[in-house]
This record gives structure tokens, sequence and C-alpha cells, in this order.
């Protein structure tokens, strides 16, 4: 595991950020465990800029009780990956391999 959020329902919050000298694939999986639909939006984006529409992969309504995977994500030294819903019932986990950059 990589990370792990539960959502606040109002904040972007950083869910992983890449190590110095690191290339990491990376895993990201949302589930709404809520009775209602949750907006939510996954961003990539380098260490220092924000989360923003402009570095969002995925903005989409998650129905109750669904499961989002993002899958194999290649993401270098000092990327991050930040997370943001509107509901407070949404977990996001990232999980992946790191390896050494030599």
């Amino acid at each position: 595991m990589l990370g792990k959020i539960t959502s606040t329902g109002t904040d972007t919050e950083l869910l992983y950020t890449v190590p110095a000298t690191t290339r990491t694939v990376v895993n990201v999986a949302a589930t709404n465990t809520g009775g209602n639909a949750a907006q939510i939006k996954i961003h990539v984006h380098p260490s220092g800029d924000a989360a923003a529409d402009g570095n969002a992969i995925e903005l989409l309504e998650l129905d109750p009780g669904a499961v989002l995977e993002r899958t194999g994500l290649v993401l270098d030294a000092g990327d991050q990956v930040s997370v943001w819903s509107d509901q407070a019932t949404v977990s996001f986990h990232a999980f992946g391999v790191e390896s050494a950059v030599i």
C-alpha cells in the first residue's frame, strides 16, 4: 500500500508522492461506501504544482457501492497523486511498485 485516504467531502488531498530517485507504477482505487452518488477527481501532477482541472485524469460520478480503478500510472520522482470527492464516504487507495532509478 502506497497510500490511503477517506475523503473529507470538501478538500483535495495528497494521496501519494513518488520518493526521490524512484520511479513508481501506481494503481489508484476509489470506493464509494455511502448511499449517495459521489463526484470524484484524481489528479497526477509534479511536486510543487497544485492539483487542478488541467492535471485531472479522472472526473466522474461514482454510484453508491461502486469502485473505480485507474491502473498502470508510471510516475517519476516527485510526481504526486491527489484526490477529491464531494462526499466523505469515498475511500482512495494507491498501490503499486516502487523501483530505484540508477
